[in-house]
């Protein structure tokens, strides 16, 4: 299943659970992949003919669902009336949300709570792709981007203790 067929199955089971618990959310024209967010999970925009939400690509990868769930949910409570924010309007649905399915709904959610490790995700919600890693103390630096530091880690010493660095590409 691609990305998109996916992402809009999700979304269609949880504007079923929410239409189950009765809580009325807006009209909601369509749910689309951001592939360029990396510092957001989900994005729910108010326009003249409805509400459009879009969801961070390395959630609709298959492998984290519940992360998912939670994101498309936090996104659709805010097309309820009095809900763009996050308050106690937005809060009292979550509470429902949470007291009939044990979802936890925040304002902010974390990589490891969304289902990644810190291992392969870094905190601006990228893959990592490289590592640099210390030949003395064992220090290492996580990067998603081929940087100036990761294309000349040869021209640069640990922070730390001044040793020489290592390249890991973890692809």
């Amino acid at each position: 299943m691609k990305d998109y067929e996916y992402l809009n199955t999700v979304a269609q089971q949880c504007l079923y659970d929410l239409s189950y618990l009765r809580i009325p959310y807006g009209n909601i024209k369509g749910f689309t992949i951001n592939t360029r967010a990396t510092k957001r999970w989900g994005q729910c925009r108010k326009r003249p003919d409805g509400y459009h939400i879009n969801i961070n690509k390395c959630l609709c990868d298959g492998k984290h669902e519940t992360g998912l769930k939670a994101t498309l949910i936090h996104e659709i409570l805010h097309t309820c009336e009095g809900c763009m924010n996050h308050g106690p309007k937005w809060k009292h649905w979550a509470q429902i949300v949470h007291e009939h399915t044990g979802m936890i709904i925040q304002r902010t959610d974390s990589a490891q709570n969304k289902g990644f490790s810190t291992e392969t995700y870094s905190v601006k919600r990228m893959p990592i792709k490289y590592q640099l890693m210390c030949k003395r103390c064992g220090y290492s630096t996580y990067y998603c981007r081929r940087t100036k530091v990761v294309q000349r880690y040869k021209d640069y010493r640990c922070g730390k203790c001044g040793g020489e660095l290592e390249l890991i590409e973890r692809r």
